[in-house]
Formats: structure tokens, sequence, C-alpha cells
């Protein structure tokens, strides 16, 4: 992928203009499932499910997506111009399992839903002319992922660092989409995308983490959130 000075520039724009409001919201609300899973759990357990021998602990894990793929690089053909985007940020949850030491398996699920704005051009008469027009992006996707934790290489206290490689099916449905000199309605796609990040979990006690992970998964490049222990 290219970059330039103009795409970063937008990228940092598209970041500064997400409803922060929304964010501290969604984020402030988490921890009441933190509270929900401690009162359900032993509290004189001795697991420390920071460490890599923690087995057979499950982890579900609320995220936001920052630096959108689909906001940020999508093309126009011939005869449109692009306008602003505005919507939500890109949410993800996923249920994960450490099944043995450093492995743990996860169902993934992602949510993405924004409008672009463009402009159809009409040359006529000598002059040119803009029709503006509006496409609402929607994504839902489902997916696997595996984890190998890293914690046997890198030792901070109570950080628990992992790297993730899998997959998600997801699907797509533009409103108005540009193709060719017209535009086409109600349009749905299937994809098939790759998962490759790395994350960290920092535990601010035995049920709560803070969690955050950077990579490569075509829909944002890093997500911030909260992750609770769910071991009974």
């Amino acid at each position: 992928m290219r970059f330039s000075l103009i795409d970063f520039h937008n990228i940092i724009n598209s970041f500064v203009l997400i409803d922060m409001k929304k964010i501290v919201a969604i984020l402030a609300f988490l921890p009441t499932i933190s509270l929900y899973a401690q009162q359900a759990t032993n509290t004189n357990t001795k697991i420390d499910s920071t460490q890599p021998k923690a087995n057979h602990i499950s982890f579900a894990t609320v995220s936001l997506g920052f630096i959108d793929y689909y906001r940020n690089y999508y093309d126009l053909p011939k005869g449109f111009e692009k306008n602003n985007t505005s919507g939500f940020a890109p949410v993800y949850a996923k249920l994960e399992y450490v099944i043995h030491k450093n492995v743990s398996l996860a169902a993934t699920a992602n949510y993405d839903n924004f409008q672009y704005n463009y402009y159809q051009i009409y040359n006529g008469n000598g002059d040119i002319y803009k029709r503006y027009k509006v496409n609402y992006f929607t994504l839902v996707g489902i997916g696997l992922s595996c984890y190998y934790s890293l914690n046997n290489y890198i030792h901070i206290k109570k950080v628990s660092t992992f790297v993730g490689l899998g997959f998600s099916l997801n699907h797509i449905k533009y409103s108005g989409f540009p193709s060719g000199d017209s535009t086409i309605t109600n349009r749905t796609d299937h994809t098939l995308t790759p998962y490759l990040k790395v994350g960290a979990r920092y535990a601010i006690n035995k049920i709560s983490y803070l969690f955050a992970d950077l990579g490569y998964n075509k829909q944002s490049i890093l997500s911030l959130g909260f992750s609770c222990n769910l071991e009974k």
C-alpha cells in the first residue's frame, strides 16, 4: 500500500472526526461486564491469568477500531469525485478460550457502518455540473482466530502480549455504489479477509483488562477496548 502526505492527512482527519463522546460512553459501560463477572467468580482463586501457565480460561473482549481501511481508501470510477465521510468507528467483539499454556482460540465478530459522500460529474452546455450522492456502507463479519502468547519472551508486569492469525467472513452492503457512469443501489458483496495482529492486555485486576491490538484485517489498523476474564 502506498501512502502520500495527502493520505496521511486524511487518516488523521478521519481519526479526529470520530465522535469521542460515543467512544467514551461505550468504554465507560464496559466495566459493568467486569463487575458482573467478578461477582460470579471465586475470589479465592490463585490463578494469575496474565501468565502463560493459565489454562482453560475464557476472555470476552469488546474494542473500537481506528484508521478504517474502507473509510479512507475506497476508489471511485471516472466521472465521480470524492467528498467527506461520516459515521462511527468499527466495533469488534471476540470470545477467546485458552486451550493450553500459550495457545488460545477465539470466535470473532466485527461491525462497521458509515456513509461516504461523493459527487457525480456531468458535462453539458459547456459547463461542469456536480450531483451530490451518498453511499451508506455496512459491514458485518464473523471469523475465527488463533493466538499465541508471547509471555515467555516478553516479561512485563501485569501485561500479557500475543500475536494472532485468523480470518473473517464479511457481508458488505452498499446503498448507492458508483459504477460506470451511474450508481448501483443495494449492492452486496461477500469477502474473506485475513487477520494478522499483535496486541496486549493490561491486567487491572484478575477480572478486568485494558486491551489493544495492532495489525491488518482490512478494516482497521488499531483497536482499543476492554477485556474481562470469564473463568468460573
